[in-house]
């Protein structure tokens, strides 16, 4: 299990996450059995933001192995309304990654009086391989959950690595609770679109 947290970066084999978004962006690469996540946080600057997509996509490509042309898919994470440059942002990413299919959702309830707005809570979503059925062809679930409704502890996997220093995000932290509480991710509290 790995959670990045702002600036980070790492991969898991069954679970992966994003803490605390609020303007910021979350990115889950799934690749030949691993996932790859990471939390890049919304600078107000291009060139930061592109910064972050630049290093998710290098550290993909070194360690995925095949990826695009019809390998791997790419699922992007924001909070409601509140990062205007996501699109942007995951179709940089889609491009240096060559073209994984690739869905962006925005989470638009839940998160407070201001969900699917700017000022809404910030959420953590998280991202578990399950079983391929008919119902649930890729054999992922995806789940938020208000970012104030989780105890965190010591456990998981520690990133593999930050593109921007931040020691304060450093460490391996996961939710307490992993089954209760979350929401599932689906057409009634987000707006999703394939990039």
């Amino acid at each position: 299990m790995y959670f990045a947290n702002m600036y980070c970066f790492g991969n898991d084999y069954d679970t992966v996450g994003i803490t605390g978004i609020q303007q910021c962006l979350g990115v889950v690469y799934v690749g030949d059995g691993v996932m790859y996540a990471i939390h890049i946080p919304f600078n107000g600057t291009d060139a930061e933001d592109e910064r972050g997509c630049q290093a998710f996509a290098d550290y993909v490509r070194n360690n995925a192995g095949k990826v695009g042309d019809g390998h791997g898919d790419l699922f992007a994470f924001a909070n409601g309304a509140s990062r205007p440059t996501a699109e942007s942002n995951v179709r940089l990413i889609k491009k240096l990654l060559k073209s994984p299919d690739t869905m962006l959702y925005r989470i638009n309830k839940h998160l407070g009086p201001n969900s699917g707005k700017n000022g809404a809570l910030a959420v953590v979503v998280m991202v578990k391989k399950t079983q391929k059925t008919e119902s649930n062809p890729s054999a992922l679930d995806f789940s938020y959950k208000p970012n104030d409704d989780i105890k965190w502890i010591t456990g998981g996997k520690k990133q593999y690595g930050q593109y921007k220093e931040n020691s304060g995000f450093k460490g391996n932290k996961i939710p307490d609770n992993c089954n209760a509480g979350w929401y599932r991710l689906g057409e009634t509290n987000s707006s999703h679109e394939w990039l």
